[in-house]
């Protein structure tokens, strides 16, 4: 033991090399077999379905009403006593429907006073009529006159009914009232809003870069889901109804406004809510379909690899058409019921079990994605 000791003193630089040999020895060997645990293959059968497939284009924005009318007073003058309210607020009326009463005792003297004007103007257009209608056209201006006076009290007549009738405050829209703060017994002024009615159908605005907004077209459907109701299910659809021909520059991005309409869905949906649309630019019905990652690129070659009957499988040139995230349409190359294989490799060790490296059948196309 004691030779073996000094054999190791006398031999120092050696005895480093060995173990910086063994050690890097079993890093690489720890290291291979590390990898080959950890990368390994994935393979995916997916079965070619009939079905729908749907592009679509995203922006976000808030719930406006479409329409919104602030009613006031049409009658002139402040201090007007509102002698009846009969709505409430986050009631529906229909356009027309009475909404409140003002006092009206001044409007209807006035209104007397021209009915009786009015009547005294007819009896005296009556008898002036009578008395010069055989005689020659020199003696017929007092016919001519009286005529005019009788107009003139019918006009003021008119006016006054008219006068009478803006005190019955009424709903120049449908919708639902909101914003109603007075009540019998108070005083509003012509300038004073006493309610506001907002329609049942909505619209939101959203913004959508240059490259989607070109894609973007009124009438194009939309799905609409809100923040706030997002654990109540509401969801709607409505369309687009505007893209705006002049974008605005930000930081030089381009972005352009889209506006779309849609009802209501429920009456929890309130104006100034967060909504989320989806609009779809391109649809595909009973067509087959396959997952994205299952169709593979090279050069001007999209292809997959089918899995047939007997175990073996085959590489199979498919001509795809339109595409979303998920799904592509197989336009020719593939029938319904085809197995299509998809291999990548994964990491054992990832919680979500994603790829690490893409398809191993994947040769060309930008990003290696399939090529349209």
């Amino acid at each position: 033991m004691k030779k073996i000791i000094e054999w190791i003193k006398g031999h120092k630089i050696f005895m480093v090399v060995l173990i910086v040999a063994l050690a890097g020895i079993s890093f690489l060997f720890f290291r291979k077999e590390s990898e080959e645990e950890t990368n390994q293959q994935k393979t995916q059968v997916y079965t070619a379905e009939k079905g729908s497939i749907a592009v679509t284009v995203s922006g976000t924005g808030q719930v406006e009403a479409a329409n919104q009318v602030d009613i006031k007073p049409q009658v002139a003058g402040d201090g007007l006593d509102v002698v009846q309210v009969l709505v409430e607020n986050d009631q529906y009326v229909e356009k027309g429907a009475l909404i409140a009463v003002l006092d009206s005792e001044d409007a209807q003297d006035s209104l007397r006073d021209a009915q009786l004007s009015l009547q005294a103007a007819e009896i005296s257009y009556k008898e002036v009529k009578e008395q010069y209608d055989n005689k020659t056209k020199e003696e017929t201006w007092k016919r001519d006159a009286a005529w005019i006076n009788y107009q003139k009290s019918l006009n003021s007549y008119n006016d006054a009914l008219k006068n009478l009738e803006d005190y019955n405050i009424t709903a120049p829209i449908s919708g639902t009232v909101t914003g109603l703060d007075y009540a019998a017994g108070d005083s509003i002024s012509r300038d004073d809003v006493l309610t506001t009615i907002i329609s049942g159908d909505m619209t939101v605005t959203i913004s959508l870069n240059e490259v989607d907004a070109v894609q973007v077209e009124a009438g194009d459907p939309v799905y609409l889901t809100f923040d706030a109701l997002e654990n109540a299910g509401i969801t709607a659809k409505g369309e687009v109804t505007k893209v705006d021909t002049i974008g605005e520059v930000e930081s030089g991005v381009v972005t352009f406004d889209v506006e779309i309409s849609f009802d209501s869905p429920s009456d929890l949906l309130k104006p100034g809510m967060s909504a989320t649309a989806d609009i779809e630019i391109e649809n595909a019905n009973n067509v087959i379909t396959i997952p994205i990652d299952a169709v593979q690129t090279m050069g001007e070659e999209s292809f997959v690899m089918v899995q047939n009957d007997d175990g073996t499988i085959e590489r199979k040139t498919v001509e795809v058409g339109i595409t979303n995230d998920a799904t592509i349409e197989i336009t020719s190359g593939l029938s319904e019921g085809d197995q299509v294989i998809s291999t990548s490799m994964v990491s054992s060790g990832s919680s979500n079990d994603e790829s690490s490296s893409g398809s191993l059948f994947q040769m060309g196309g930008p990003g290696g994605g399939p090529m349209r």
